[in-house]
C-alpha cells in the first residue's frame, strides 16, 4: 500500500511539473509576440512596402495640445482638425497578402450604392492603390489625407481611410 501511495505522489507531482512547463511556455510565448500599434499618419506605397510619416491629429476638444501648440481653433482648423507631423523620420511596414485596406469609394469605382455610406474593405492591394490613384491627384497620391494603420510588429494588419478626412 505505501508503495502504492508514492508511486502515485510521484505521478501527481510529475503530472504537476508539467502542467507548470506548459503554462510557463504559453506565458513565455505571450510576451514574445508584437504588441499592436495603432498608428495615424501619410502613406506611401512601393512593392509591398507601405511607408508611414506619422501624424497627429488635434482637434478643438483638445484644448490643452492647442495650448501647448499655441494654435487658434478658428485659423488653424477651418476643417475641424489640425494635423500635425510627429516624426521627421519615415516608417516602414510590410504589406501582408492578408493586410486589409478599408477606404471610403468615394468615386464608386468598386461599390454600386451612391447612397450608402461607401466603405470598402478589401486585402487586394492593387485595388487600393487604383483608389489612391483615382482619388487623390498628388504625386505619390494621398500625401496630405492621413490614413489609421494598424501593425503588429512590422507588419500591417489594416489600413483605414476616414471619410472625415479625405479630400
Amino acid at each position: 500500500m505505501r508503495r502504492y501511495m508514492k508511486k502515485s505522489l510521484k505521478f501527481l507531482f510529475l503530472i504537476l511539473f508539467l502542467i507548470a512547463a506548459v503554462l510557463i511556455a504559453v506565458i513565455i510565448k505571450r510576451t514574445n509576440e508584437p504588441v499592436i500599434l495603432n498608428i495615424t499618419g501619410y502613406i506611401s506605397i512601393n512593392g509591398n512596402e507601405l511607408y508611414v510619416d506619422e501624424v497627429e491629429i488635434i482637434t478643438p476638444d483638445d484644448a490643452e495640445r492647442i495650448a501647448e501648440l499655441g494654435l487658434t481653433p478658428t485659423s488653424d482648423m477651418p476643417n475641424g482638425y489640425y494635423i500635425r507631423r510627429t516624426e521627421n523620420e519615415t516608417q516602414s511596414y510590410r504589406l501582408m497578402d492578408e493586410t486589409f485596406y478599408i477606404f471610403v469609394d468615394v468615386n464608386l469605382l468598386f461599390i454600386n450604392d451612391a447612397d450608402g455610406d461607401r466603405i470598402y474593405k478589401t486585402t487586394n492591394k492593387d485595388v487600393f492603390i487604383r483608389h489612391l490613384d483615382t482619388t487623390y491627384y498628388d504625386s505619390p497620391p494621398a500625401r496630405t489625407v492621413p490614413f489609421f494603420i494598424q501593425t503588429r510588429g512590422d507588419k500591417v494588419i489594416n489600413v483605414t481611410e476616414k471619410f472625415e478626412f479625405t479630400v
